[in-house]
């Protein structure tokens, strides 16, 4: 191994130009484009952060009436179911001094333009 090694340093190279690469240029403005994505992306992620956090007082907020309006519900609902109660109409009945019924006179339909 030592001989090819040997006979390959013998053999005169070729100097070989190179164009001189400019990627500096290119370099530097994607870092300003990248960082530019970079602020951007940062200000739409705090934009949906505070979007987020405001739905999310409105959730409570929403709860909060829901819960008071389901209490209120049941409340009514006893109300209703008292004031329908036999006792409360009962009651009702001699409050506005109304008399029983005895008996019921009904209008018989001859006579009118409408006869089944």
């Amino acid at each position: 191994m030592g001989r090819y090694f040997a006979l390959t340093l013998e053999i005169p190279q070729a100097k070989i130009k190179m164009k001189p690469k400019t990627p500096k240029k290119l370099s530097s403005s994607l870092g300003f484009v990248l960082a530019g994505l970079l602020i951007v992306a940062g200000v739409l992620y705090l934009l949906e952060t505070n979007n987020l956090s405001t739905k999310g007082y409105e959730i409570k907020k929403l709860d909060k009436r829901l819960i008071e309006l389901q209490e209120s519900n049941k409340r009514l609902e006893l109300e209703t179911a008292s004031l329908k109660s036999i006792q409360s109409i009962e009651s009702q009945i001699r409050t506005l001094n109304l008399v029983p019924m005895t008996s019921v006179d009904y209008l018989s339909q001859n006579g009118y333009a409408y006869s089944p």
